[in-house]
């Protein structure tokens, strides 16, 4: 018998069938997003083998951890692209990674892909699908995770994060209306201010940090017509995975959009020098919550956001401004 699951059938289905049957599973899905071992049950305490691609960047490192803490057999292979979960006498294969979006994981349907997934249950099937996983699982470019291993991927993930697509659903989230109804959300963004340039000392320094990042990820992010999407900061106490929402007032500028940023190495000491950097990446939206919604400022809502943030620099000398604090002085002046 065989039956076709959406992207919201296929996780209950395959956690049902993995806690009715109590069997250890074989699963080659390629790549994991967070909440995905709670969705199919692989927090149950039953010892399964899991076959990932940690190498790609599209696997968040996390969520392989718990697969490992949960006592799974966990090993990469880095061009593995299939998607077969096996418990029992049952497989589901398709097209649904192990992701919030490829399992509608915390999202309406709009936001998530549309997937087709086919539940097997004849024993044919079912065998053909345990061989493939073998021959997947014995590959010559499958390997185990190591700790260093998923430090490496930490920082493809982090690359990785800045070109993921936006919303799949056409409409952009508005920012301040969310705001309003859970600032929470927000509590990891700041606007990012100055009018000074950093220091030669801090300039030399961040080249040497920036290169370290690009040979340990061994991915370098495609550089614009603008230059690197690397940028350095001398702002104090930034913490590394923060938004910012970049202002840039150096020799009386008037920006009339920001940039958006996620800091990426905090508070870093130069050599020798009474001075700390971090580094930023620039991101093209700001997403507040791993996989959650996806925001970008209007033009109008930059020019007002931008006006406040510059009240406060003035009246405060704040380079670090919480968004909560610059939503508020706008409220205010309206």
């Amino acid at each position: 018998m065989s039956k076709i699951l959406t992207e919201r059938d296929t996780a209950p289905t395959f956690k049902k069938l993995y806690e009715t049957e109590e069997n250890r599973a074989l699963i080659a899905v390629a790549f994991w997003g967070q909440g995905a071992s709670e969705a199919l049950g692989l927090n149950q305490g039953i010892k399964s083998k899991i076959l990932c691609n940690l190498e790609s960047g599209c696997t968040n490192p996390e969520e392989i951890r718990k697969l490992i803490q949960y006592g799974h057999t966990v090993r990469t292979n880095k061009i593995l692209h299939s998607k077969i979960y096996i418990t029992g006498e049952s497989a589901i294969i398709g097209s649904s990674n192990a992701s919030s979006n490829g399992l509608c994981l915390n999202k309406t349907e709009s936001e998530s892909w549309l997937e087709t997934n086919i539940l097997l249950e004849d024993e044919a099937s079912v065998e053909h699908a345990k061989n493939r996983f073998i021959e997947l699982w014995d590959n010559e470019n499958t390997n185990t995770i190591t700790m260093e291993s998923l430090r490496e991927s930490e920082e493809k993930w982090k690359l990785r994060r800045k070109n993921t697509p936006l919303p799949l659903n056409s409409e952009i989230p508005d920012l301040f209306e969310d705001f309003n109804q859970n600032e929470e959300i927000f509590s990891n963004v700041y606007i990012s201010i100055y009018d000074t340039d950093i220091s030669e000392e801090a300039k030399r320094y961040s080249k040497h940090l920036i290169k370290d990042i690009k040979t340990r990820t061994k991915e370098e992010p495609t550089e614009s017509k603008k230059g690197s999407p690397f940028w350095t900061y001398q702002i104090e106490n930034l913490k590394e995975n923060e938004l910012l929402i970049d202002i840039n007032i150096k020799n009386g500028r008037r920006p009339k959009k920001a940039n958006y940023l996620k800091v990426i190495l905090s508070e870093q000491e130069i050599p020798k020098e009474n001075q700390k950097i971090s580094i930023t990446m620039k991101i093209d939206y700001l997403q507040p919550i791993e996989n959650g919604r996806c925001y970008k400022l209007t033009k109008e809502q930059s020019k007002e956001l931008i006006e406040a943030s510059k009240t406060i620099f003035y009246e405060e000398e704040k380079e670090k401004i919480p968004l909560r604090e610059v939503i508020l002085k706008m409220e205010k002046t309206r």
